[in-house]
């Protein structure tokens, strides 16, 4: 989101300008085709939806038409992402499953029925909940808390010592 976008980058402006896209804001008139054709050239997912005063009328989104198109559909799932930000180092969503996490960094922990994700390794680990900002060196790993709200964790970068040790 912006917002922790915001919060990472201390509101730096470049950073949260690549985040930022242009809304789309559809009639409440128009067709579903051209609703279609809008989301595609937008390459939006959520369009705002205005009557012929201009007043606000709610929200529609792409899954919304092609459930109108094609039937339901199965709701949208966001997946945790794990994004590489240098050789080595990976900033890695909370909510990532560890298989996901092993599988694209190399970062593997025992198998446990007390945790899936790597925010609940991360808790189990510690038994707490850590601080923004606080380094776990694990092996031949390092995990920072780069976000966390009052009860989870949010975000960790993920660096593995000994790839960044070749890469220097």
């Amino acid at each position: 989101s912006v917002l922790a976008l915001a919060v990472e980058y201390k509101a730096d402006e470049k950073h949260l300008l690549n985040a930022v896209v242009e809304p789309l804001f559809i009639p409440e008139t128009v067709s579903i085709l051209k609703a279609l054709e809008q989301f595609r050239t937008s390459k939006n997912y959520t369009a705002f939806v205005y009557d012929e005063f201009g007043n606000f009328e709610g929200l529609v989104t792409l899954h919304d038409i092609m459930e109108e198109v094609a039937g339901e559909l199965p709701d949208q799932t966001e997946i945790p992402e794990i994004i590489k930000m240098a050789s080595g180092i990976w900033r890695v969503d909370g909510e990532a499953i560890l298989k996901d996490v092993e599988r694209i960094t190399g970062f593997s922990v025992p198998p446990s029925e007390h945790y899936q994700t790597l925010a609940g390794f991360i808790l189990d680990y510690l038994q707490r909940l850590p601080e923004k900002g606080e380094i776990l060196d694990i092996g031949t790993w390092r995990l920072e808390i780069l976000l966390k709200d009052t009860t989870s964790i949010e975000a960790v970068k993920l660096t593995s010592l000994k790839k960044a040790k070749t890469a220097k």
